[in-house]
């Protein structure tokens, strides 16, 4: 029965995706009725190019250095935001502290972060991969800590009362009971990341990328080119997170419920 509620709650996910991808592609479809081509194309010769162009090395080329910076940042992101927010489960003064900072980090939208970097690490991927960091582990960090206050305090005693360090506690008693919680945040720091990314390879400098080939686009009026960056970006992220993460916390949170 369980395998069964999963492949429908899965099937209802992708009926309920292309349904809001059909209203957006409607929408867009309308309005451009009101526009020239020049300044808002349909979807029609936008999609036609995007199946020339699929198989071109250079767009290949594009999505795959976008997609692999998207990788090193989210999972550094991940490892970083998981890392401090189990370290300060244990301690409610580091838990008050890493609030407070990450509510501080979140106010500043990652792109402005953007010029100063350039003029501190240089022109690069570097900057590009810190923004993905500081955008995408504050909902990791945030996760963790909600979860870890709210995990049963007589588990916590009873383990204290055997014996159990702090490490011992982060490892045999909050880790499990967070997980719901780590993938929820992780899904939210992904969709921080990959708007980041974009935005950042926009204006930080770089000739590679999604968001770099968008500006370029722009900058010499090639509208079916725009529409097609963003089709490719809002395509990508849909099928990352239904065919990767979605499938990563099921698997992880069926994990948690055999233990």
């Amino acid at each position: 029965m369980k395998k069964l509620a999963g492949l429908t709650g899965g099937r209802e996910r992708w009926l309920s995706t292309a349904a809001a991808a059909l209203t957006i592609a409607l929408i867009w479809e309308v309005v451009a009725r009101f526009y020239p081509d020049y300044l808002m194309p349909s979807l029609g010769p936008v999609f036609m190019r995007l199946g020339r162009q699929a198989v071109s090395a250079s767009f290949l080329a594009t999505v795959g250095v976008s997609l692999s910076r998207l990788a090193v940042g989210y999972l550094l992101a991940c490892g970083v935001g998981l890392t401090m927010g189990l370290l300060a489960a244990p301690v409610r003064a580091f838990r008050l502290y890493l609030r407070a900072l990450v509510g501080i980090i979140q106010s500043v939208p990652p792109v402005a972060w953007i010029p100063l970097l350039v003029i501190i690490l240089g022109f690069g991927e570097v900057p590009l991969l810190v923004v993905i960091l500081v955008a995408s582990f504050s909902p990791i960090v945030l996760s963790v800590i909600n979860a870890t206050e709210m995990v049963d305090q007589n588990r916590l005693w009873v383990a204290r009362q055997l014996g159990a360090s702090n490490i011992q506690l982060v490892t045999k008693v909050y880790a499990p009971e967070v997980l719901p919680a780590v993938m929820n945040g992780a899904q939210i720091a992904f969709g921080n990341a990959w708007r980041s990314l974009i935005a950042a390879e926009m204006v930080g400098g770089v000739n590679t990328g999604l968001g770099w080939s968008i500006t370029l686009a722009g900058e010499i009026a090639d509208m079916p080119g725009v529409v097609l960056g963003i089709v490719v970006i809002g395509t990508l992220a849909t099928i990352i997170e239904r065919l990767l993460l979605d499938r990563v916390k099921g698997r992880l949170l069926r994990w948690r419920e055999s233990q």
